[in-house]
């Protein structure tokens, strides 16, 4: 069996509907295997599903920065490193 350090996945990616149907587009699957660097754009709706045997590393980089990933506890490693700003 070939072991890929960091894993393989697949990105499902899908673009929201237009009220132009000629912009609409089918929905895509890249295979990504690593080590390797993607980028999604908004606003793009993805998934990402890990499909390589063994342990497979995904780190998501935002920017700017998921607010609503951020206040959910446990969702970022070092959160207590860099706290999301307050709401006022």
């Amino acid at each position: 069996m070939l072991h890929r350090p960091g894993g393989e996945y697949t990105h499902h990616i899908r673009w929201p509907w237009t009220t132009n149907r000629a912009h609409w587009r089918e929905d895509e699957h890249e295979v990504c295997q690593a080590p390797s660097v993607t980028v999604i754009p908004p606003p793009s709706l993805h998934t990402s599903e890990a499909i390589g045997a063994g342990e497979n590393h995904l780190i998501d980089v935002f920017s700017p920065p998921r607010f609503d990933f951020s206040a959910m506890e446990g969702w970022v490693f070092n959160a207590d490193d860099y706290p999301a700003p307050s709401s006022r």
